[in-house]
């Protein structure tokens, strides 16, 4: 393997997290009034996708990952106009390619968020005139995921006996310019050992209906039109894997 796929993470990405959390401080005790605090379940796709003219994912020879994620999670946003919106979210992905597949469990921080209602906010109503009314926000944030390989050893494939072996014999045909035939090799030998951080600017729209006074129920949709995904765990690249996602899910809010 080249020395600069030995390197780590570029040295600038460990201290954009603590900039991001001074950033959410700062802005945080000017958001907590009027709070709305939204529960969110939800689901959808994404794709990690090549970074060399090969088709090849970094850090492993997998070709284009598909993911499947499902996540909990939790946003703090305002009631006026224009709002700040951190969210937290707790997620199981399944994924699978041409290196294996396995399930990453990954924890998502998105300490600065900045919103906007498209309708009129509900600070624009008394508690008391808000049942029965739709509202709908549209936001923008920058968020940063933390999350590992939970299934190491699946799936297995008989016709690989030593998945490690495979993937360095895969690799180095790569480097020397021999190239592979994707559809002659084995396509479900296991990932093995992957620590990840991914940085994300989802985009996002919820729409939510007053149930009650105090009760709003509704879905969002979001995308991340990049996500940018390197492995930490010592055995990756400076260069991350690049990808995109489509989710949506359903929400209750409490006032």
């Amino acid at each position: 393997m080249p020395a600069s796929a030995a390197r780590r993470l570029p040295p600038a990405l460990p201290s954009l997290p603590l900039a991001v959390l001074l950033f959410a401080l700062i802005l945080f005790p000017a958001a907590r009034a009027h709070a709305v605090h939204v529960f969110e379940l939800g689901a959808g796709w994404e794709n990690q996708g090549a970074v060399r003219a090969q088709l090849q994912w970094l850090p492993s020879i997998q070709g284009s990952r598909k993911d499947v994620p499902v996540y909990l999670g939790y946003r703090y946003i305002g009631q006026g106009r224009v709002f700040f919106a951190p969210s937290a979210r707790l997620t199981v992905t399944n994924f699978w390619s041409i290196g294996g597949g396995g399930n990453l469990l990954g924890l998502t921080l998105a300490p600065v968020g900045l919103g906007v209602y498209l309708t009129r906010p509900p600070a624009a109503f008394a508690p008391e005139s808000r049942r029965g009314r739709w509202f709908v926000t549209a936001s923008l944030a920058a968020s940063l995921q933390l999350g590992s390989n939970i299934t190491p050893s699946e799936p297995q494939n008989e016709s690989v006996p030593d998945p490690d072996a495979h993937r360095a014999d895969l690799r180095g045909r790569i480097e020397s310019g021999a190239g592979i035939d994707v559809l002659a090799e084995p396509q479900h030998y296991p990932l093995g050992r992957y620590s990840f951080a991914a940085l994300g600017v989802p985009v996002r729209i919820d729409v939510f209906g007053m149930a009650t006074r105090d009760l709003g129920l509704g879905f969002f949709f979001e995308s991340h039109p990049l996500l940018l995904e390197w492995q930490i765990d010592g055995r990756g690249s400076a260069t991350p894997a690049y990808g995109y996602s489509t989710t949506a899910g359903f929400t209750a809010a409490f006032f």
